[in-house]
């Protein structure tokens, strides 16, 4: 519905207002992993900004949703260094089948011992 022909209607796309932010971000149209209602500019993993741009990969997720996947598929790593090198590998994974760019791969990577525990 238009405001402009519906005059009873708000601007606000926020909830109880509204749900269509809260229907972007489910489908993942609307990039906002901190639920704090503006879109994710860069990927930050826990404490770390990679300083990468929040962009829609290929397969349809967003970059740092992606990221996040691969921390929680890490997550059972024993100690930092096992936690690293299952970021590694599937960050190389992504790498070479073209989902990310090397930059994106060395960005993820580098942060992985501020994301460790995640």
């Amino acid at each position: 519905m238009e405001p402009a022909i519906n005059p009873d209607l708000t601007h606000e796309v926020i909830p109880p207002f509204d749900m269509t932010l809260a229907e972007l971000r489910d489908v993942g149209w609307f990039l906002d992993a901190d639920l704090n209602g503006i879109t994710d500019q860069t990927v930050i993993l826990r404490t770390c900004n990679t300083g990468l741009p929040n962009s829609v990969l290929s397969n349809g997720a967003a970059l740092a949703d992606q990221a996040r996947v691969w921390l929680r598929d890490c997550s059972g790593a024993k100690n930092a260094g096992q936690f690293a090198t299952c970021v590694n590998k599937v960050t190389t994974a992504a790498s070479r089948s073209g989902l990310i760019t090397a930059a994106q791969k060395e960005a993820i990577t580098a942060c992985t011992g501020q994301a460790f525990g995640t």
